[in-house]
């Protein structure tokens, strides 16, 4: 398999997870969350609405194929940190990095797909 890559997105009032993984999309999944949060400013407290959005992201850039990715209750075997989003507090983790929604969409590409990159699981 190419870049495998998780985001979990979590919802800890209720204590539900989801999590949306790839097969090939690991290291474009840091730019693929920002394009999703920032197509959906409004809606960033519905939980549903966001896991729609960061899928389609996927699945446009993915070209839909049957096995590139999937939605799942728990982290698809990666060799990447899995990027969390709680969407209570609008944060998104990533290994020892946390930034909020609004911080996370002001990044540079770059600098969000360096995150992944130096926090790959050996």
């Amino acid at each position: 398999m190419g870049a495998q890559g998780n985001i979990c997105i979590m919802n800890l009032d209720n204590k539900k997870y989801k999590y949306i993984y790839t097969h090939y999309l690991g290291d474009e999944l840091p730019i693929l969350l920002k394009r999703a949060l920032s197509q959906t400013r409004g809606y960033w407290d519905d939980w549903s609405y966001l896991i729609a959005a960061i899928g389609y992201e996927i699945l446009r850039r993915a070209e839909y194929t049957s096995s590139g990715f999937g939605l799942a209750e728990y982290p698809f075997n990666t060799s990447q940190e899995i990027i969390f989003i709680d969407v209570n507090n609008w944060i998104i983790t990533i290994g020892s990095h946390s930034l909020s929604f609004g911080e996370y969409i002001e990044q540079d590409d770059n600098f969000l797909k360096s995150l992944v990159l130096s926090e790959k699981v050996s």
